[in-house]
């Protein structure tokens, strides 16, 4: 899906946005879901979102960088989300 949503001919791009954003709603519903489960410091949803948000950057991240940097990456983004939303 990456590589669709940066690559995608102009003919084809309402197309796949939309089904980009129907993937990212229905993501971010099940997230939702079960962030509702604990208790955290903002709402469920915005825990979805931020968390979203989080892999998106990391996805990007898979495009420049190379495995060793990325997992330095991911622990760090997921240390300063963990912490962000915990209690």
């Amino acid at each position: 899906m990456l590589t669709i949503s940066f690559l995608v001919p102009d003919e084809m791009h309402e197309d796949v946005m939309q089904k980009i954003y129907n993937y990212i709603e229905i993501l971010t519903a099940t997230l939702g879901s079960r962030f509702a489960k604990q208790p955290f410091r903002i709402r469920a949803k915005e825990c979805a979102l931020a968390f979203v948000t989080l892999l998106d950057g990391l996805d990007v991240q898979l495009v420049y960088e190379d495995s060793q940097r990325y997992e330095e990456l991911q622990a760090i983004v997921w240390d300063i989300f963990w912490k962000g939303i915990s209690l």
